[in-house]
């Protein structure tokens, strides 16, 4: 089988600003590569034409440096952003030939392209934030616009848990077939290791107490209820991840006497670095329909102190401290987890649920054979 994945890179194929939706295409490829299929991924955060990258093809987003060619060339030619994707994406299916194409981007206006006559589509549902953060009513128009065309294409529609599939399913009320699957964690990647070896590689205070939160920093994964939260505190927050909200969040560290230390975005493994250097997770997000980051911490056998929006799929009661959006709760919730930590084995053992790489892959395979048989 010949499966094309649209979405994003993590920063070892090449993306920019990477996240859990990059992790989750990763996995899935280098899956579906172990068991023996063809695989290539459109990124939207790289910009180069093709290359290989274990075994994977990668094809990186269209240069918008080219599109005074497109002018010179057809000066009537109405040219925008639907149009500039489109040529893109003809190129990706000519070079690659896919059976099936998967799109991690509903809300990309050239997801609903993707499907064709001879190639049907899979669509993912990561999250509806494009529209429920919008941050205007044209944007959110224009999203939920998107959101309806990438559904109205579709051959079957996935999930990361049951919450964004509740969510989806009351905007829309999708008429096609719909399945949750729980992303993978590899815990060959995540798992434990020494302290001050994790804090010596990445340049980290060994005497400190160390408060870890990982994210694209947009002010959506509540990064500012963690900063205010620290405010007279003795730990020191580090951040794992970039965003347009670094600025920003720099910027309220020093107003509020947070004591931080901004990693930027990081590979596999400055990620198992990250985890196994810090002394509590915490991810005080405004909306989260999975939290991969959550379980990844778990694997490395660290204490997580989440928001009640994460599922509790990825943070059970009984093994995370479930707060609320208030800095004041979630500084509650970071005390309770330094001075009563859950014991590491179980929070492994509970991790390891989402390591079996043979069903994330299997339940793949069968929603793309299913579609197949429709053909």
């Amino acid at each position: 089988m010949r499966v094309l994945l649209f979405g994003y890179f993590t920063k070892e194929m090449g993306g920019k600003g990477t996240g859990g939706v990059a992790t989750y295409i990763r996995d899935l490829a280098l899956g579906l590569k172990d068991a023996g299929h063809e695989v290539a991924v459109w990124g939207e955060n790289a910009r180069f034409w093709r290359r290989k990258w274990k075994g994977i093809t990668l094809y990186g987003a269209p240069n918008k440096y080219l599109l005074p060619l497109y002018w010179l060339r057809n000066p009537t030619l109405r040219i925008d952003r639907e149009w500039f994707w489109k040529t893109g994406g003809d190129s990706v299916l000519r070079d690659f030939k896919p059976y099936v194409v998967h799109s991690h981007s509903p809300h990309h206006v050239m997801t609903p392209h993707l499907k064709s006559d001879e190639v049907p589509l899979v669509i993912t549902f990561p999250s509806i934030h494009f529209y429920k953060f919008a941050p205007n009513e044209r944007l959110k128009r224009r999203a939920y616009e998107t959101y309806r065309a990438s559904i109205d294409r579709a051959d079957y529609v996935l999930f990361l848990s049951d919450k964004i599939r509740e969510e989806v399913q009351t905007l829309f009320h999708i008429p096609k077939p719909t399945k949750v699957i729980y992303p993978l964690i590899d815990t060959s990647r995540f798992h434990p290791m020494p302290r001050e070896e994790a804090r010596e590689a990445l340049g980290l205070p060994k005497g400190e107490v160390l408060v870890g939160f990982a994210g694209l920093l947009t002010g959506r994964k509540g990064e500012d209820l963690l900063i205010e939260a620290s405010r007279g505190k003795e730990w020191v927050v580090v951040f794992a991840g970039g965003g347009p909200g670094i600025d920003k969040a720099k910027e309220m560290c020093e107003e509020v006497g947070c004591r931080a230390v901004f990693l930027g975005d990081l590979d596999s493994e400055g990620m198992l670095r990250f985890y196994n250097a810090i002394d509590v997770f915490v991810l005080p997000s405004r909306s989260e329909t999975f939290g991969i980051v959550v379980i990844e911490a778990m694997a490395c056998g660290r204490t997580v102190v989440v928001s009640r929006e994460v599922p509790e799929e990825a943070a059970p009661e009984g093994l995370s401290y479930r707060v609320g959006l208030t800095p004041e709760e979630v500084r509650e919730g970071v005390e309770k987890a330094l001075s009563s930590p859950f014991p590491p084995d179980r929070l492994i053992a509970y991790a390891k649920r989402f390591s079996d790489p043979h069903r994330f892959v299997g339940e793949h395979l069968k929603v793309y054979s299913e579609v197949l048989r429709r053909r």
